[in-house]
């Protein structure tokens, strides 16, 4: 596979902004929820918890 069409023809948009009705994104990649079960039992946020998205930011 030619890696030079793939990177600039296929995916040149992924990394452009994008409007959706009123929200303007800087990108189009997404980072979807993943259970992660970081949080304790009745909802709240831990250093475990929010060291996993610190680490994907």
């Amino acid at each position: 596979m030619d890696k030079k069409r793939f990177s600039e023809e296929k995916y040149k948009k992924l990394f452009t902004p994008i409007k959706i009705s009123k929200v303007e994104l800087k990108n189009r990649t997404i980072f979807p929820p993943i259970p992660t079960n970081f949080a304790t039992l009745d909802g709240h946020l831990t250093q475990k918890y929010t060291q996993h998205y610190d680490r994907r930011a």
